[in-house]
């Protein structure tokens, strides 16, 4: 035992002789070491930069993507609204396809009348034409025909009103108080019928 109690102040002693492995290594003025320091530095304030750049950033983005998704649920809602609105009124054009047939028919049918109407005109015309270039060519005096339909139309027609002759009627007597009959209330019989 004595023998250890001799060595281990003298272990102790040697202890104290040799320097501390980090503070040698922190108090060295090799250039070396100095670089490579100040890289680890620089590395690490780079590194503090991106992670403050990307938290920034990401604030900013998720900003930005919060409003986004604001409007986005509005512009939705308001879609929704018109995509109802919308299939409400498709539904009703759907129901009412009958009416809009009927009504192109209409039209159609309304046009090829006016057409057929306006090709019977032109031809009614044409002869005309050529029924005057005929009458003028052979009888000059001889009436168009629609001098001959209107003289037609201004003739009064004969019309059978009834079978049996009624009772002529009685002439009023001057000084009766009634008036003379004029020409329009005249009633004169022709051909067994009335015509006024």
């Amino acid at each position: 035992m004595a023998r250890g109690s001799k060595n281990a102040p003298a272990a102790a002693e040697n202890d104290k002789s040799l320097p501390d492995r980090r503070s040698r290594r922190s108090g060295t003025s090799s250039p070396d070491e100095e670089l490579k320091a100040f890289r680890w530095q620089a590395s690490e304030k780079l590194r503090r930069a991106q992670r403050e750049e990307m938290t920034y950033k990401a604030r900013m983005k998720s900003a930005a993507a919060h409003a986004e998704s604001r409007q986005a649920k509005a512009h939705f809602r308001e879609a929704s609204k018109h995509l109802r609105y919308g299939l409400q009124l498709a539904v009703s054009v759907v129901k009412s396809v009958p009416y809009l047939i009927r009504d192109k028919r209409e039209d159609r049918r309304l046009k090829a009348d006016d057409a057929e109407r306006q090709r019977a005109i032109s031809h009614q015309h044409r002869l005309d034409e050529k029924l005057a270039r005929e009458r003028r060519s052979d009888n000059p005096t001889r009436e168009s025909p629609r001098e001959e339909a209107i003289r037609r139309e201004l003739q009064p027609a004969d019309v059978n009103l009834c079978a049996v002759r009624p009772a002529p009627l009685p002439v009023p007597q001057p000084g009766s108080g009634s008036p003379p009959p004029t020409p329009e209330t005249q009633v004169r019989w022709r051909d067994g019928g009335l015509w006024f």
